[in-house]
This record gives C-alpha cells, sequence and structure tokens, in this order.
C-alpha cells in the first residue's frame, strides 16, 4: 500500500534543494532511485535521503500527505534488509515511523493507508519485543489493541470506496447500453472531468512564487477486492499474533482474538470466491495455518506435558499441515507453504519430544537413545530367558518397544520436514534462510541413527550419519551462496539480506565439518568468518542440533576463535 506523489515537470538542476518544491521533486527521485536498485547500500542510502527530504519539506508545509510519505518509508527502511540495521536502530526507526504516522492521521483521519502502515509498525515494533525475549506490558497490549482499531477504521474507509466504484462502474455501463449503436452521443470522456476521479486525488498546491509549483497529490489507487484481501490477511495476523503473547496472561482474551483472527479470514471469501473458480489465494491460506499453529504452540504451552492433554494442539497441527499441502496444489509456485510446513514439522517433532521424553534437542536425543538401549537390553534378556527354557529351538522376532517406536514416529517427521524445506528450496533457491534451516535439521538428525543402536557399526559415525553430515554442510554453503555471503578469509564479510541466517550457516557449518576427519582448517576458517559477522557463542548456531566434535574442541586454536 505504498503510495508516491506526482511530479511535476522537472525543474532546472540544483546543487542544494532550497525550497518546498525542490525537496518534494528530490525525495521522489531519491525514492525510485532506491526502487530501482532494490537492494544495497545505494537503494537504502537512497530511501534515507528521501526521507531526509520528505522531512524538509514538511518544515515549509505540514502536510498530510508529504508526512505520510516521511512515515511509510521510515517503516521500509526498519524492514530493510540488505544492508540490515541493528536492533536497535530498527527499533528506532519503527518508533519514528509510529509518531510520524500517527501525525498524519491527525491532519487526515480518512486516510486508509496511514492507518494500515501505522498498524503494520506497531505490529513490527511488538515482534522485535518478542524475539528479543522482552516482557511484554501493557502499553505493548494497548498499542496492539490501537493497530487493531486502526485496521478496523481503514477496512470501513476501504469498504466504502470500493463501493462507491462498482456504482459508478455500474451506472457508466447501464448508460453505455441504454444507447443504440449509431446514437451519435459522444462516449469519449477523456477530456471530462467527473466527480469520482476528483474524489481519488485531492490537490493542493504550493508555488512558492514561482509560475509552477510542485503538486501535492493525495492519490490513493483505487480500492480493488484485492486490497480488501489484503487489509483482512494484515488484521488476522495482527490478531494471531496479539493473542500467541496474551495467552499466558488471560487464555479467555487470548482465545476471543484467535476466534476474531480466524473470521478476518472469513470476511475475505466474498471478495476471491467468485462461485466458479474456488481458488482461495495463498496469503489467506498461509495465514489460516499460521493461525492453526500459533494456536497450537499457545495450547502446548498452557496445557500439562501429557499424551492426554495434547489432542487438540496435535489436531491443529495436523489440520496446518494439511492445508500447506493445499496450499502447494492449488498455487504450485509458492515456496512459503513447504517452508512453513517444514518448521511446523520440526515444532511438532520437539513437542511430542517433550510430551514423551521431557526436553527437546541434544539432551532429549540423548534420552530417547538411552532408554532404546535399555529396552532392547531387558528384551534380549527376556528371549535369552524364554528360549532356555523352552524345547522350540527358534523365537519369534524382538517386538518394537515403546521407546523404538517413538524413535520411528521421531525420524519420520524429521524425514518429512527434510522432504518440505527441500521442496521449498527447489521453487526458490535464492532463499538463503531456507537452505539455513534444512542444515540445521539435517545436523539435528544425526543425533537420531547414533552408533551405539548399529551393531554392525566398527566406525565412530554411522553411515546414515555420514550422509547427513554431508547433506547438511552442503545446505550451509547454499545458504551462504544464496546471500552472498563468503567463507574465505581474503574476502569481506559485507552486510547481507539476512544476517541471522549467515551467521547461523556459518557456525552450523562449523559444527558440522568438526565431525570431518581433515576438516579442521575449513573449521576455522568457518568460524572466523563467522566472528567476523559478530558472532556470539549462545546466539547464533542454536538451532543445529550437534555440538562440536572432542577432537575440535581440544585445538589449541579453538577456544581463541570463539572468544
Amino acid at each position: 500500500m505504498n503510495r508516491l506523489p506526482k511530479k511535476a515537470a522537472k525543474k532546472k538542476e540544483q546543487s542544494e534543494p532550497q525550497t518546498f518544491d525542490e525537496f518534494m521533486e528530490y525525495a521522489v527521485e531519491q525514492e525510485e532511485r532506491g526502487e530501482r536498485y532494490k537492494d544495497g547500500d545505494k537503494a537504502r542510502r537512497s530511501y534515507e535521503l528521501a526521507v531526509q527530504a520528505y522531512a524538509q519539506a514538511a518544515s515549509y508545509k505540514r502536510d498530510a500527505f508529504v508526512i505520510y510519505n516521511k512515515g511509510r518509508l521510515l517503516l521500509l527502511l526498519a524492514e530493510f534488509k540488505n544492508p540490515q540495521y541493528n536492533l536497535t536502530q530498527q527499533r528506532a526507526l519503527l518508533e519514528d515511523s509510529v509518531v510520524t504516522l500517527r501525525e498524519a492521521i491527525a491532519l487526515d483521519p480518512e486516510h486508509p493507508d496511514s492507518m494500515f502502515n501505522l498498524a503494520q509498525a506497531i505490529k513490527a515494533l511488538f515482534e522485535r519485543v518478542l524475539d528479543n525475549g522482552d516482557t511484554v506490558t501493557q502499553n505493548h497490549l494497548e498499542r496492539l489493541s490501537e493497530a487493531d482499531n486502526l485496521l478496523e477504521r481503514a477496512l470501513v474507509l476501504q469498504l466504502a470506496e470500493l463501493e462507491k466504484s462498482k456504482a459508478l462502474a455500474a451506472q457508466a455501463a447501464f448508460e453505455n447500453s441504454s444507447c443504440a449503436p449509431g446514437c451519435g452521443h459522444d462516449h469519449d470522456h477523456s477530456g471530462h472531468s467527473h466527480a469520482h476521479e476528483e474524489s481519488m486525488e485531492e490537490v493542493s498546491e504550493e508555488t512558492g512564487g514561482d509560475e509552477e509549483g510542485f503538486e501535492v497529490v493525495n492519490q490513493q489507487e483505487p480500492v480493488t477486492n484485492a486490497t480488501i484481501i489484503e487489509t483482512l490477511v494484515e488484521h488476522s495476523s495482527l490478531l494471531t499474533l496479539a493473542a500467541s503473547a496474551l495467552y499466558s496472561i488471560s487464555v479467555q482474551q487470548a482465545e476471543v482474538l484467535y476466534a476474531k483472527s480466524d473470521a478476518k479470514l472469513a470476511a475475505a471469501r466474498p471478495y476471491w470466491d467468485d462461485g466458479v473458480v474456488n481458488n482461495e489465494p495463498s496469503d489467506i491460506g498461509l495465514a489460516r495455518a499460521t493461525l492453526y499453529v500459533t494456536r497450537g504452540e499457545s495450547l502446548f504451552e498452557a496445557s500439562p506435558k501429557t499424551e492426554e492433554t495434547s489432542a487438540e494442539w496435535k489436531s491443529l497441527f495436523e489440520s496446518a499441515a494439511a492445508l500447506y499441502d493445499d496450499i502447494l496444489v492449488r498455487h504450485p509456485a509458492c515456496a512459503e507453504a513447504p517452508a512453513d510446513k517444514g518448521d511446523l514439522l520440526c515444532t511438532w517433532a520437539e513437542s511430542v519430544m517433550t510430551v514423551t521424553i521431557g526436553c527437546p534437542g541434544v539432551p532429549g536425543f540423548e534420552a530417547l537413545i538411552n532408554n532404546v538401549i535399555a529396552e532392547q537390553q531387558q528384551l534380549l534378556q527376556q528371549q535369552q530367558g524364554s528360549s532356555s527354557s523352552s524345547s522350540s529351538s527358534s523365537s519369534s522376532a524382538p517386538q518394537p518397544t515403546p521407546a523404538l517406536t517413538f524413535l520411528t514416529q521421531l525420524r519420520q517427521i524429521y524425514a518429512q520436514a527434510s522432504k518440505s524445506y527441500i521442496q521449498a528450496q527447489t521453487l526458490d533457491p535464492a532463499k538463503g534462510s531456507v537452505s539455513h534451516r534444512l542444515g540445521d535439521l539435517e545436523a539435528t538428525r544425526t543425533s537420531l541413527y547414533p552408533p551405539s543402536l548399529d551393531p554392525s557399526c566398527t566406525t565412530a559415525y554411522t553411515n546414515t550419519q555420514q550422509i547427513l553430515l554431508k547433506n547438511a554442510a552442503t545446505h550451509y554453503k547454499r545458504a551462504l551462496d544464496a546471500l552472498g555471503v563468503p567463507v574465505n578469509l581474503l574476502s569481506t564479510q559485507r552486510s547481507c539480506a539476512d544476517e541471522d541466517a549467515a551467521r547461523g550457516a556459518l557456525f552450523g557449518m562449523a559444527k558440522v565439518l568438526s565431525h570431518m576427519d581433515g576438516r579442521e582448517e575449513d573449521v576455522r576458517v568457518a568460524l572466523i568468518c563467522w566472528k567476523r559477522r559478530s558472532g556470539v557463542l549462545g546466539e547464533d548456531g542454536e538451532g543445529c542440533g550437534i555440538v562440536f566434535s572432542e577432537r575440535v574442541l581440544g585445538l589449541e586454536w579453538f577456544e581463541k576463535v570463539c572468544n
């Protein structure tokens, strides 16, 4: 919902803007320049200059649309990925965007785009609060309520404009159909002035004494069904986020928000379902699946970790998984569906481990493997006792033990997650974050195939483990290549589109390579590159479910490089 003001005929070039008109023209030029570059330092710098120019223009004339553009670009910069601002800078940009967009709304209370962008800025701020592990305060909840109200108001205005446009279109169609061919009436309206065109553009001019001034055009593109869907999906996403945060405070209020979120998605149906082609847009399906997953996670966190209380959250996870599959059938190019399904399956595996074993991750894997070994030894002893007391020369095949059955189930869930990530990676090879998560997953899976469960294994790692380690290293390298991150000591570690994924992939690669013979130097290089990207122990590579090998941990350079 980004909007640009119109630009008048180009004025003579000046070294520095001096007037309202010149600052506006310069702002638009810089914004268009940023759009051409798309990303990188030049793009970000262009947007920064555009923000400064809009601010200067607003100092000459306090115009709602000028201030809106400044607020909109502050939000864009806060979300800019390549190069990315640090968390403190992102928060400052978002806070500035909130203040600026509130000012724009105060000047023009009927501008839905300002409302939409302000709600997005508030939501983005709250997401960073959660990502940083900060405590949710009453002020945070009040802001979320403000964003909720903003999107409600924006939708009302958009619906009114949509109905107005439809009525005008119907009237024009009727007038055209009521005339017989060759009636002699002039149906060329290009030179006429229409009320609905004027309603789309409210022009105020600031000439500053010049003959031609820069027109500040509060131009809202025509509201369409897609506009309504976008607002409803964004509103649902906001409500889902708010419900997840509120669940630990008030389950009842959180469930109300979850229900309201689902209702917003249902309300979008009339705007995409024409009764002929029943093809729900992918963004609606993805939002609904996220709702199911988030509510399932809330239920899991709030309920006792027992098998008896697991049915409801498991049902929500199952519904989300089925929905992701349906989205991919309807939209075969949607890489988000299999990527999100991979995330869900990993969450599912960790949840069932917590219920069954008591904890997820490496400690849980170790406990599970020990349980499997203990049950196998007990079963073998029982079979040996039964064989010695029986006259039969043969015995029945060992029956699966509870721990072994669960281990098999866990392996299957993780294998399905790996398949989903690979599907997403195939659809969007440039998505470094997916390859990073796939590397983490393949590394994690190695813990489920230890030599202690393979009597024929005479080496430190089983064949399956070796394959998974190689796969993990390959996927980490793909992630780094997609992000444009070099893994050598001669190249400069420049900022990339996803710094978290870059650091995580470098640290994960170092862990994986530490378990491969003769790769110690590659481990050292990966760790140095990670350190140059401001890597911090305990914050990066946590998704990689293995630890460094004892051999590498004992090397004299290891502690120095990491610390």
